[in-house]
């Protein structure tokens, strides 16, 4: 059957790599998207002389490990090898195969030195001391520590686990010693001062997880012990320089309840290295049920947490605890509807944050803003409940005494100060608006999404910095000094959107210096190019333009890598790309000038695509804009069709690279292109109480406005969207007549009453998160609850318009999404199919919200199938005109076109080349054959047949 399948592949590919009139190069098959070579995986070394990257599918259906040089030409290629990483002393590149250790010498064109027989090896995360360690195969366990610099070895035997300190100054070893192994050891090795210390040793105990302070002074570690009911957990303490470890807290210790448990995590300590955080459970009930009674589930509207998810979370529950080191006073702070969100950022002042997060009581079900947030002192236990709580954006300062925060309904930011308890608003004299008004007019309860957000802080802690929608604002969290534009608003007047590089920010508690010279990044709002700019913080001058080209440099807001800086040196790896240029390595020192390292174009080999930015005006007297992606040969003089793909906002991404892949819900740009479509991505606006006929206002518009150009094909157009953008089509098609020839929708919803009360399913089990913040508080922008004005519910559900649907609608919908509950697409598809409106459902056994592997191969064939057949008038495949009975489920694919039969009564192109060709054509997998051709045995004879005309 599977060979059966691949030819049917093989022959549908080449059917499309040869049927286009007038290609200069080859359109994308099937055999292209397996192959489609990209790269990833980027690293460079700590003095910046070298990168690395993996090229995955070079060779076809391998990888090639690249490493080379940024100043000189040396590269060497590594076949299948992935893995790896620079030497700290930037000499190697280590890489091992099996039971070798492989070391490329940097610069060098001398064969890999090896190491045989190796178990495992590790290196510090950021030390510079040279230290790195490798174990043994072999029932001795012997690990080597190796100094690089020195060449200093020595060997241990017996080693159960190994690991360094960040720094690499500290070794420790999980050892076994005595006869048979009876003996569990810790030692700490010391690799300054050459010392060993045994901290610790047991007959009974093991060693589970252990963590080091920020300075490697101290050491917790977990031990755990053998028990009749359950395995005995405790947490120990270690100090530099003292004799032995002493047990911290175990089951019994005060405090820790006699229901709850000592859990089998990693113990941590907090920043100012004063506490030690663990976790404690408690054990699930182990009572067998009744035998003889009724099994049932009993839903109570008292309940906090629904049923279906109480269900699937019953086992045990963890809570977050802490101890001094010096043993005084054991804390559990986090209650059953509570949780850690934030401690780390506040351990260093002994405070904790906790909140009553509505993730543990079912978010979906809770009513939105009553979150609640307290800051927990580990000296006492003492609680202050901070003056937000669902703000979506606060921040730490880097002495943890500022907490600021955005308050969504003032549209200010405020400080909290930890130590005097009071609050400031800290925004007075700013200009600037900075929050994002626009979306926000589009939400409901969420505009704290729509704040421009926080950038980072001064590391004493004295500023913070903010952004509105261009610009970066310094501002005071005493809230005594007035606010400073750093980039003196050159961002406004030239409309440029500057934000720092995230590398600038480093740690979110070091925070950066008064004279840091900082690179920005620059996208231009009105073109979409994207570059970099420079400041430095306390001068008082514009940001020095560096580079703003047609491009989309790397960053996290323009998309590709986000720079990628040496440890010991000012150099940096970053990427570009354009959306007919693959994105490719640059160095440089300054985001000035650049020096391309790499040139993997795959796409030059293949009818690619051009972007272009377009501008409309939509029926309500709003601009819009949008995406056009025409094809890389495309003709003006002649006339193509178009498919519209959306989902909210796309412009931004006018320069990005597409990789084609296959469909895993929403069609793939490149593949439509590449096979003659034009595709039009249109920016949606959205009003609230109004997220269809938002869409429909857009997506229309778009259409109108393409119909003015010479080379859109009126009759000839199509409309597709996933999830939400599969909402969308349903709402546009329910409302839009017989404009759109076809259209295509995976896993989007009919029916906003149904599914406000649904439970979303995963792994075939329908479990958890009710869709209701959805709707009232999220993408569906709805102001109101169901009861409160179920007109508007009912006015943006297409199932009570599925009488009105006049366009051919193919539906990808599987029983196991758990994003959108599969009933919406089954109550679409029996509405549509009880009118007699032609529609066809493709559910794929085991597929989720998205699909992969053989179904996205799968969908990719049938989607293309299905709008060649309403845009390019090519025969229906047999799947539409005779289905696919269960009984030969898996067995038949019927991806053969069918001229004879009819995917519809009323359907115009069927029924042409019903009456062109009745009779003389047969079909086979790879064209449309007359009998006599397919009797003489021409089955890969392809010749191009005219199309009936409209």
């Amino acid at each position: 059957m599977r060979s059966v399948f691949c030819l049917t592949i093989m022959l549908f590919s080449t059917k499309l790599l040869y049927a286009q009139n007038k290609i200069s190069k080859p359109v994308l098959d099937t055999n292209v998207l397996l192959k489609f070579p990209y790269m990833g995986n980027e690293a460079i070394s700590n003095d910046g002389r070298y990168m690395k990257y993996v090229v995955t599918n070079q060779p076809g259906g391998g990888s090639t490990l690249v490493i080379q040089s940024t100043e000189s030409g040396w590269k060497k290629d590594l076949i299948n090898i992935e893995g790896g990483e620079f030497s700290e002393d930037s000499k190697d590149y280590l890489y091992k195969i099996k039971d070798t250790l492989f070391f490329v010498s940097l610069g060098d064109e001398s064969k890999p030195k090896y190491i045989t027989n190796i178990e495992t090896y590790k290196k510090p995360a950021s030390g510079h001391e040279g230290w790195w360690a490798y174990q043994l195969k072999g029932k001795e366990k012997e690990l080597v520590l190796q100094n690089r610099r020195t060449r200093q070895e020595q060997q241990f035997k017996g080693v159960e686990e190994y690991g360094f300190n960040d720094k690499g100054t500290i070794l420790l070893l999980k050892i076994t010693s005595g006869q048979n192994g009876s003996e569990n050891e810790l030692l700490w090795v010391d690799l300054l001062d050459n010392k060993i210390n045994s901290i610790w040793s047991s007959k009974t105990a093991k060693i589970g997880g252990y963590s080091f302070d920020n300075v490697s002074k101290q050491l917790t570690f977990l031990t755990i012990e053998k028990n009749e009911i359950r395995p005995k957990c405790s947490v120990w303490y270690y100090k530099k320089g003292t004799g032995k470890a002493v047990k911290q807290v175990d089951d019994q210790t005060e405090g820790i309840n006699q229901n709850l448990f000592i859990a089998n995590t990693i113990p941590t300590f907090s920043a100012s290295g004063q506490y030690i955080f663990f976790k404690i459970t408690a054990a699930a009930d182990i009572r067998k049920p009744l035998s003889g009674v009724a099994k049932l589930s009993i839903w109570s509207y008292k309940d906090s947490v629904i049923q279906s998810l109480q269900l699937k979370n019953r086992g045990e529950r963890t809570y977050w605890a802490s101890i001094a080191v010096n043993g005084d006073l054991v804390l559990q702070p986090e209650q059953d509807d509570e949780m850690v969100n934030s401690g780390t950022e506040f351990r260093h002042l002994d405070l904790i944050l906790i909140s009553n997060h509505v993730s543990i009581r079912d978010f979906w079900w809770a009513s939105f803003g009553k979150e609640k947030k307290w800051l927990v002192s580990l000296k006492d236990g003492s609680r202050k409940l901070l003056p937000f709580s669902h703000t979506t954006f606060y921040s730490v300062s880097p002495t943890g005494r500022y907490l600021v925060y955005y308050e969504p309904k003032s549209h200010s930011y405020y400080s909290y100060d930890t130590a005097r308890r009071k609050t400031a608003d800290i925004c007075t004299g700013v200009p600037s608006i900075l929050y994002d008004k626009k979306g926000a007019s589009e939400s409901v309860q969420i505009e704290a999404l729509f704040a421009y957000g926080i950038a980072g802080w001064l590391e004493d802690g004295s500023a913070v910095f903010v952004y509105d929608e261009y610009d970066i604002w310094q501002l005071d969290p005493f809230g005594l000094k007035p606010p400073v534009n750093l980039t003196h608003g050159l961002g406004r007047r030239h409309a440029i959107r500057l934000r720092l590089l995230a590398k600038n920010i480093g740690n979110v508690n070091r925070g950066l210096d008064n004279n840091s010279n900082i690179i920005l990044t620059a996208l231009d709002s009105k073109t979409q190019q994207t570059g970099y700019y420079r400041m430095t913080l306390g001068r008082s001058a514009d940001p020095e333009q560096l580079n703003l080209d047609a491009c989309a440099w790397g960053s996290k807001d323009f998309g590709g890598i986000e720079p990628l800086k040496a440890r010991d040196a000012d150099k940096w790896i970053v990427s570009k790309q354009t959306s007919s240029e693959s994105p490719d390595y640059y160095f440089t020192t300054d985001f000035s000038r650049f020096k391309r390292l790499t040139h993997l174009q795959p796409q030059q080999n293949y009818n690619w695509f051009t972007t272009e930015l377009i501008n409309w005006k939509r029926a309500d007297g709003l601009f819009n804009q949008g995406l056009l992606f025409k094809p890389e040969d495309f003709d003006q003089s002649k006339k193509y069709p178009v498919i519209f793909v959306y989902y909210d906002k796309k412009i931004q991404e006018r320069f990005q690279y597409i990789r084609p892949g296959y469909n895993a819900g929403d069609p793939d740009v490149a593949w439509l292109v590449s096979h003659g479509y034009i595709v039009c991505e249109p920016d949606i606006h959205y009003a609230v109480n109004k997220p269809g006929q938002s869409a429909y206002l857009s997506v229309v518009s778009a259409a109108r406005y393409l119909l003015t150009l010479p080379y859109v094909d009126e009759k000839s157009m199509a409309v597709s969207g996933h999830s939400f953008g599969g909402f969308e089509t349903n709402y546009i098609i329910s409302h839009s007549g017989k404009m759109f020839a076809c259209a295509y929708e995976a896993a989007g919803t009919s029916d906003l009453i149904s599914s406000y009360g649904a439970i979303r399913g995963r792994n075939g089990q329908e479990d958890q998160l009710n869709q209701t913040v959805l709707y009232e508080n999220g993408q569906y922008r709805m102001a109101d609850n169901l009861w409160e004005n179920p007109k508007t519910y009912i006015e943006n559900s297409p199932i009570f318009r599925a009488d009105q649907v006049r366009t051919p609608l193919l539906i990808m919908h599987n029983k196991e999404d758990a994003s959108v509950p599969w009933s919406q697409g089954m109550e679409w598809y029996a509405g549509l199919r009880r009118l007699q409106k032609p529609v066809w459902m493709l559910e794929y056994d085991g597929g989720g919200h998205l699909v992969g592997g053989a179904a996205g191969i799968d969908i990719n064939f049938r989607m293309l199938q299905f709008f060649d057949h309403y845009l390019k008038g090519e025969p229906a495949p047999a799947w539409m005109t005779k289905g696919i009975p269960a009984k030969v489920k898996g067995i038949e694919m019927r991806y053969e076109l069918d001229s004879a039969g009819n995917c519809g009564g009323s359907c115009k192109v069927c029924k042409k080349w019903n009456e062109r060709y009745n009779g003389t054509l047969v079909p086979t997998s790879g064209n449309w054959l007359s009998k006599k051709e397919t009797n003489q045995g021409q089955v890969n004879v392809f010749k191009n047949r005219p199309k009936p005309t409209n």
